[in-house]
């Protein structure tokens, strides 16, 4: 079993140098400190009003719906194609 080779092993090692602490002591340090630069802070409000911001521009999406509702949109097939293949390079 295991533990008879922990025995062995305790035995073997010497345990007269092993002490047992029953206490316990403490430190003197008041504590961990974190300090956040300006920058950071700075970081921390812009990128929270960005998530703040909606990812589609409601206004110019109406403005296309209705363009192509009236059959004033014109879509330029060259463009996109060069678009997409930008996108996927």
């Amino acid at each position: 079993m295991n533990i008879n080779r922990i025995n062995q092993i305790y035995q073997v090692s010497g345990n007269a140098n092993i002490k047992k602490i029953n206490r316990t002591e403490k430190s003197d340090a008041t504590g961990d400190v974190l300090k956040i630069s300006n920058e950071a802070k700075d970081f921390q409000a812009a990128f929270t009003e960005a998530m703040k911001a909606k990812d589609v521009r409601d206004e110019l999406v109406d403005d296309v719906k209705q363009r192509m509702e009236k059959g004033e949109y014109e879509m330029n097939l060259d463009n996109l194609v060069d678009k997409i293949v930008d996108k996927k390079q």
